[in-house]
């Protein structure tokens, strides 16, 4: 008797979302897609603090999308703020209610 793992439709999405040059994120950690942009956009991203870091986002990005209209997107759900702090460096940080 074998096991039989079944996928739903955006766990088949992030796993193959590569190959159709998109970004894509399940539940995961803004850090771990902060990690994700940085080498998508050769960009260094730093975090003010740890409590928006581990905030989880869904999401999916096309490879055209440019680097202002992702954090857009991400931070209407959660929100957070992000500014430039050299030429390729953006810092997020928690936006005071």
């Amino acid at each position: 008797m074998e096991t039989v793992t079944q996928y739903d439709a955006e766990q088949r999405l992030a796993e193959t979302s590569w190959a159709d040059q998109k970004l894509v994120f399940v539940n995961e950690p803004l850090s771990s897609i902060a990690k994700t942009l940085e080498r998508w956009y050769n960009i260094t991203i730093e975090f003010q603090n740890s409590d928006i870091s581990s905030r989880k986002y869904t999401a999916a990005f096309d490879d055209r999308e440019e680097l202002q209209n992702v954090l857009q997107s991400l931070r209407s759900s959660i929100p957070f703020n992000y500014r430039k702090i050299g030429p390729r460096s953006i810092r997020i940080y928690l936006t005071n209610p």
